[in-house]
């Protein structure tokens, strides 16, 4: 395969046919060549003869309309690798590629000899590149800018089993990339890309960042840390490690997203319009092999949304396809979160993460507002005020969408909240007006409520847990199945008879009354027995009440039921005392009849 000496144009050829129409009216200048043989056998443990020879000359690309152009290219590579059983005796050497891009030059050089045993490396890269004159080269968008500059001065010369074997001295790579003052902008990020400053050293042992300073709009980063054996990730996949250092004092994540070109109106059309596409499943987060990094976070402000966490810091890492979090702490909702645990990635359709999270004094509405997962597992956040605080522990698989897959989720906890209200709560709204209590069925006050909680095989329960619903002593218990989100939770409430209305009362004396009146003795006592009901979907509960322990469904069934039983009680308490009353005589007569036997019986003949 070859083309001989020809055109340089000839090498613009070779770009895919959906970029050709960039190359419409481009002019260019000097000589190329390319050859390329392949001879030999090729298996399991035989590799063919390769030989391969790219050449350009005198090569100049320059764009119509724009006043400057790229020259002076020469580019000079050969590769060569003999038929033997494998590739090591590949040699890639390319002595020479050079160009100036608008007067800045840019000059690479690369040897590569024995890739597959012990890499034997030899490359350079220098260049003064003025980021602004690329504008007179290539054609750009209207509105896009570019300025700044990009310095490169780097070597590097060594096998790497010197590396390897920790003998530093003998390997050579050292030099520079600096940035100064870089700007991009353009239509397809939603901000201003600036770089004011950054420095990257090389040196044998590490990659060393000295500093990296990037503002997006009004976010800004930095970075500086440094990242090791680095040569032997690039050539022989060994394990590469590193550590970062993160800071910023206004991270917003909005503003990575592309801008958005669609008007408010389109964006409302396309969301009422009915379609039968099925939206892309999310793609499973698949995490690198042989990288074992640590990230120590100092994040003053970080949003994303409707999201905003303050004094974000801790430690984020990567250890072999498993992300992990260590003394995360930040500010979130008005409260505080401490987290930790990990995501392991080794098998991405069927991820795992564990994690550990301590809450503090967490405002109720805002984490609604924020977290769309809050709302999904607990609706009534939404609808309440107050605070919470607690512990969770949660481990869970993912399927290949990135959804939990709740079989698998488990899960334990508590929570304690402060200063609770039922903001237009269906529950306290059913109770209250059934009752005919005011204070349950507007915004009822919550206290005392500390609830322990598991998950196990997709099923949350909640332990039997004591509170007061609008100073009425309660206890919740129930579980939510979180595969279809549907609920099956139960309020019992033990409601002062003087909170209750004339009406209910005057029927419960009556149906007293009505038992003293047949010579029962009964009474209800001091409290009525209520019970709020919840079942079906969390995000549109079904609300009803039962009476007394057995959970008649009216209070007429409860106050029969409780005449039937305390009538039944009566009789039995008759009949026993029917019974004793009997037994006593009964045990008198045997008595008496022993005595006279005896009288009888005893007198001498």
């Amino acid at each position: 395969l070859g083309s001989g000496k020809t055109q340089f144009a000839c090498l613009l050829s070779m770009i895919p046919p959906q970029y050709a129409s960039m190359l419409d009216g481009v002019k260019t200048e000097g000589a190329f060549e390319m050859d390329a043989t392949v001879k030999g056998l090729y298996a399991e443990k035989s590799m063919p003869a390769i030989n391969a020879l790219l050449k350009a000359e005198n090569g100049r690309i320059q764009y119509p309309k724009l006043p400057k152009s790229i020259d002076d290219i020469q580019i000079d590579v050969k590769i060569a690798s003999p038929q033997s059983a494998s590739l090591d005796a590949m040699t890639i050497d390319m002595s020479k590629c050079t160009m100036k891009i608008a007067d800045s030059p840019l000059s690479a050089t690369l040897f590569l000899s024995t890739p597959m045993s012990d890499p034997n490396i030899k490359a350079t890269l220098k260049t003064a590149l003025d980021v602004a004159s690329l504008r007179d080269v290539m054609p750009l968008e209207k509105d896009d800018k570019v300025n700044g500059k990009i310095n490169a001065d780097v070597a590097i010369a060594g096998h790497l089993s010197t590396l390897e074997k920790g003998n530093y001295e003998d390997f050579k790579a050292d030099g520079s990339i600096t940035i100064d003052d870089l700007e991009y902008a353009t239509k397809s990020v939603a901000q201003v890309v600036k770089i004011p400053s950054a420095e990257l050293i090389f040196s044998p042992k590490a990659l060393n960042l000295r500093s990296f300073k990037l503002m997006l709009g009004d976010s800004d980063i930095s970075l500086s840390g440094s990242l090791e054996n680095y040569l032997a990730y690039y050539l022989k996949g060994k394990e590469l490690r590193g550590n970062l250092k993160v800071s910023s004092q206004n991270l917003d994540l909005s503003a990575l997203m592309p801008a958005d070109s669609t008007s408010a109106a389109d964006t409302k059309v396309a969301e009422n319009k009915e379609t039968t596409e099925t939206v892309a499943a999310t793609e499973p987060i698949k995490l690198p092999k042989n990288i074992r990094f640590d990230t120590e976070l100092d994040l003053k402000k970080i949003s994303y949304g409707t999201i905003v966490l303050a004094d974000t810091k801790g430690h984020l890492g990567l250890y072999d396809q498993v992300a992990y979090l260590k003394g995360i702490t930040t500010r979130v909702a008005g409260g505080s979160v401490n987290a930790s645990g990990s995501y392991d990635a080794r098998e991405p359709e069927n991820a795992a993460a564990d994690m550990k999270f301590s809450l503090s004094s967490l405002d109720i509405p805002q984490m609604a507002a924020m977290f769309s997962s809050v709302k999904a597992l607990a609706p009534v956040a939404s609808s309440v005020s107050g605070q919470v605080s607690g512990s969770i522990d949660l481990n869970t698989r993912f399927d290949k969408a990135m959804e939990p897959v709740y079989t698998s989720m488990n899960s334990k906890g508590t929570l304690a909240t402060q200063g609770l209200e039922l903001k237009n709560s269906g529950l306290g709204q059913t109770l209250g007006k059934a009752l005919g209590i005011a204070a349950l069925e507007k915004d009822p006050k919550v206290e005392d409520l500390n609830l322990s909680y598991t998950i196990t095989d997709g099923k949350l329960t909640v332990a039997p847990t004591t509170f007061k619903l609008a100073g009425i002593a309660a206890a919740l218990s129930g579980d939510m199945n979180l595969d279809g989100m549907t609920l099956d939770m139960l309020t019992d409430l033990k409601v002062p008879r003087k909170m209750l209305p004339e009406s209910i009362n005057k029927t419960i004396d009556n149906a007293v009354s009505t038992l003293t009146s047949l010579g029962v003795k009964a009474s209800v006592g001091e409290t009525l027995d209520i019970a709020g009901i919840i079942t079906g979907p969390a995000t549109s509960p079904k609300y009803s009440i039962a009476y007394g322990p057995d959970h008649s469904p009216s209070l007429g069934d409860y106050l029969k039921a409780e005449t039937q039983k305390a009538a039944q009680k009566a009789a039995d308490q008759a009949k026993a005392k029917v019974e004793e009353k009997v037994k006593e005589e009964s045990g008198k007569l045997k008595d008496k009849a022993s005595e006279a036997l005896k009288g009888i019986f005893g007198k001498k003949s």
